[in-house]
């Protein structure tokens, strides 16, 4: 074994704790392929919400509402014109006009 060798042997890291922050020295440099990187997010994310519960259901519970809001605001406003024809009808108003067919045909003058 030569001396270099020696050296990479004693660089080597012991646990996983210190293969992480491998990882993220190997991030820091930029290094890191598309889906490197991707696992390093995912994985600190991961971590991120199991350390923090309830700020993690705060947030995705307040992001639903705001969602389920949007959506429901945007299906009242494309549908808005129906749902007021329909309440300006109510009882009276059902038809503009009626056409019957047959009969003479009118001008203008007699209409």
């Amino acid at each position: 074994m030569t001396s270099n060798d020696k050296t990479l042997i004693e660089q080597r890291p012991s646990d996983d704790s210190q293969i992480d922050d491998l990882e993220d020295d190997v991030f820091m440099g930029g290094a890191l392929s598309c889906c490197g990187s991707f696992r390093f997010f995912l994985k600190h994310s991961c971590q991120d919400i199991g350390r923090h519960k309830c700020q993690f259901s705060l947030a995705f519970c307040s992001v639903f509402i705001v969602v389920l809001s949007v959506v429901i605001v945007n299906s009242v406003i494309s549908k808005g014109p129906l749902i007021f024809l329909s309440l300006a009808e109510g009882l009276e108003g059902g038809y503009d006009g009626i056409i019957h067919g047959g009969g003479e045909i009118a001008s203008w003058g007699n209409i």
